[in-house]
């Protein structure tokens, strides 16, 4: 048919095909993995992010990759595509963000070489399935049954040496999600954060409750309400808004025919009796708290005040879910519809101040709320991070309650593994599988590295202490020690996603034969 006059795609799309897009994408994804090898393990580095904001400079020190990427806006396809893989693992296990792509580093690096060798990229790829499989049950057979103690070193890895949380706020949050749990499945939405600027984070602590910002809906009703029977409502209370309707239309079912001056008094006497009697019904069901999504007009707030009903309104959608699960309330549509079997408990209900706002907190031990504390914002932001971490972490914990040996030993013994099989293969295929274990102890490597250790040495003597039965040591700030005694363990679900996103990354990044990147500038820029 021959070539076509006018070009499918604009003047500015650079576009490369076959090994060049592989050369591309793998080196420009390793060199951006690279950058955050330096954070690992308790001796890791932060990195100070910092960009314009309109004419206001923002710096964020954080150790956490995702929010790197995130606040510099990188744009690379590749480079997009292995950073939103890794915040999808600190979504699903918390932890681990930055081996997977230290891991994905050396994969990346390792499979060019490999391609440079005239190895086809399908072979690669069936070498390095055979050696995620091997893996994965090495990782099984090696994970421990979750013990009393695991809860807090699980956690006590997380924080990685940063002193952020405690002890006290690893056993309550570690406690606060196991109480969210509904038969047996936990429900990280009933354990909440909230942030407040100002004293140490050592102060920071676990609320028993629901904190949420809002204040009470008329000044009279009381501060405290002890042992509180709760009404959850979904539609205004009152009589709706007057709105002109054409005859017979409407919800109201009476027509209003005003001609002289009484009239409008009769009216107004008749729509207060309705929203009394609206009251009077909330009184009845033993109500003595109600909480509405829609706005409560000012009169019958007035109205709660002095029948001691204690009212919010307009709560938001997140904040009115989290009140029915934590206080087993029943919603109902309309106010008229209330009975007293529909209402909920709790421990009481207080209102206060955080900072300039105002807030509300319900106490009950169906739901928590994790009060941060620090003297600078980026400090309690960093917090939160690490606190969220610690929660997905504490939340597969409970579904998945197997640990493995932290601090390198871990990869060590998968590599012993992984080695073994790959001499089964009498193909190209045993080249993959020896990458794939070489590119899991740049995790031990790395560490060593951070705590400035001679890498070299000490992966060999690493080596040695296993091939000598020592399977729990691993890389320590001191050398090779027993990471086991030391109290550095994982869950054993963090490794296995680890391993198993790291082949998914490889399959689709290998697979790419035609890279097309447009060089046009956004129409719509970061805020």
């Amino acid at each position: 048919m021959g070539q076509p006059s006018e070009p499918i795609v604009g003047p500015n799309l650079q576009r490369s095909t076959g090994r060049e897009a592989w050369r591309q994408n793998l080196l420009v994804a390793h060199l951006a993995a690279r950058k955050v090898a330096t954070s690992l393990g308790p001796s890791g580095l932060y990195k100070l992010v910092s960009y314009y904001r309109g004419p206001e400079l923002v710096v964020k020190p954080t150790k956490d990759p995702v929010e790197v990427v995130r606040e510099l806006s990188v744009e690379y396809p590749s480079v997009k595509i292995l950073f939103e893989a890794a915040e999808l693992h600190r979504m699903q296990v918390g932890d681990g963000v930055i081996r997977l792509l230290i891991a994905l580093s050396s994969l990346f690096e390792k499979s060019e070489d490999l391609i440079a060798n005239g190895t086809n990229p399908n072979i690669i790829l069936d070498g390095f399935h055979e050696a995620e499989q091997e893996a994965r049950r090495a990782i099984d057979e090696a994970a421990k049954p979750f013990g009393p103690e695991s809860s807090h070193k699980v956690l006590e890895v997380v924080d990685c040496g940063r002193n952020l949380v405690n002890a006290e706020l690893r056993k309550a949050i570690a406690e606060a999600v196991r109480n969210s749990c509904v038969e047996g499945i936990p429900q990280l939405r009933r354990v909440r954060i909230l942030k407040k600027i100002g004293g140490a984070i050592d102060a920071s602590h676990v609320i028993h409750g629901i904190v949420f910002q809002k204040t009470k809906l008329h000044s009279s009703m009381d501060d405290v309400v002890a042992h509180p029977r709760i009404a959850v409502i979904a539609s205004g209370i009152g009589s709706p808004r007057l709105e002109v309707k054409f005859p017979k239309e409407g919800v109201f079912p009476f027509s209003l025919d005003i001609s002289d001056e009484r009239g409008v008094s009769r009216f107004k006497e008749e729509e207060l009796k309705m929203k009394t009697d609206i009251v009077s019904h909330i009184a009845s069901t033993g109500a003595n708290v109600v909480i509405c999504r829609s706005p409560i007009p000012d009169v019958v707030g007035g109205l709660m005040a002095g029948r001691r009903i204690f009212a919010l309104s307009s709560v938001d959608v997140d904040d009115y879910d989290v009140i029915i699960a934590a206080t087993g309330a029943k919603p109902v549509g309309r106010a008229q519809d209330l009975e007293q079997s529909d209402l909920g408990g709790a421990e009481r209900i207080e209102t206060g101040k955080n900072g300039d706002l105002d807030i509300v907190t319900i106490f009950s031990e169906k739901a928590s709320t994790i009060l941060l504390r620090g003297g600078i914002s980026m400090a309690v932001d960093e917090l939160e991070r690490t606190v969220n971490a610690s929660k997905t972490v504490a939340e597969l914990s409970i579904k998945s309650p197997k640990t493995v040996t932290g601090a390198g030993a871990d990869v060590l013994l998968r590599d012993g593994r992984m080695r073994e099989r790959a001499l089964k293969f009498s193909g190209r295929q045993q080249l993959a599988v020896l990458a794939f274990a070489e590119s899991l102890e740049e995790i031990p490597t790395q560490l060593a590295v951070n705590f400035g250790l001679d890498p070299i040495d000490t992966m060999i003597e690493l080596r040695r202490h296993h091939a000598e039965g020592r399977v729990d040591y691993g890389v320590l700030r001191d050398g090779c020690g027993d990471a086991l005694e030391a109290g550095v363990v994982e869950l054993g679900a963090v490794p296995k996603n680890l391993i198993n996103r790291a082949y998914e990354l490889a399959l689709l990044m290998l697979r790419v034969d035609h890279l097309l990147f447009s060089t046009e500038i956004a129409k719509v820029h970061k805020k």
